[in-house]
């Protein structure tokens, strides 16, 4: 009894005629296909044409690569998403509007309406406009995994422009709700 190479029963080596051509028996061991396969013993066709490696009803089938390719998305140039950053910008604007009205209004540190105008002022600048940022950085990360990405000067400004924005309107209204607890 031997454990090597098991010829087919049925047809030759890489004989195009009948049968199944291929190593081992149909209860394991390579199954490369077709008999039509041509080659070794139909070995160089085998996976490709439907094959299955271990035989039987165990084993796992390899792929068919016969279908036609996929076609493949047209990827431009992608620039950075500024439009996400215009709700992070109107919400710094308005944190910097309340902040600016506390400093020429006759509100007072010690007053309670002071610290609701600077509470509010840190929550639309600080929680809500930064949080809002994160869909800027959602579409931009998604637009570079994306074709060819254009980092232009402008676009990289006014990101810029608004992450200053945010900046001063979070720290003016902490440095007034600061203002407010340290006169108490």
């Amino acid at each position: 009894m031997s454990q090597g190479f098991n010829p087919p029963s049925g047809g030759s080596f890489g004989s195009p005629s009948g049968g199944q051509s291929g190593f081992g028996t149909s209860q394991g061991g390579f199954s490369a296909g077709s008999g039509n396969s041509g080659g070794f013993g139909g070995f160089g066709a085998g996976p490709a044409a439907g094959g299955s490696f271990g035989g039987g009803d165990s084993g796992f089938s390899a792929p068919s690569f016969d279908s036609a390719p996929v076609a493949s998305r047209k990827r431009g140039i992608t620039k950075a998403p500024v439009e996400k950053l215009i709700p992070s910008l109107v919400l710094a604007s308005i944190g910097i509007v309340l902040n600016v009205w506390l400093l020429i209004s006759d509100q007072v540190a010690t007053d309670t309406s002071f610290l609701i105008f600077a509470l509010a002022a840190w929550v639309f600048s600080g929680i809500v406009g930064i949080s809002a940022l994160s869909w800027y950085f959602k579409s931009l990360n998604e637009k570079k995994a994306n074709g060819i990405f254009s980092d232009e000067p402008g676009r990289k400004a006014f990101f810029y422009l608004t992450a200053v924005a945010l900046l001063i309107a979070v720290v003016w209204s902490a440095f007034n709700i600061a203002q407010f607890f340290g006169k108490l």
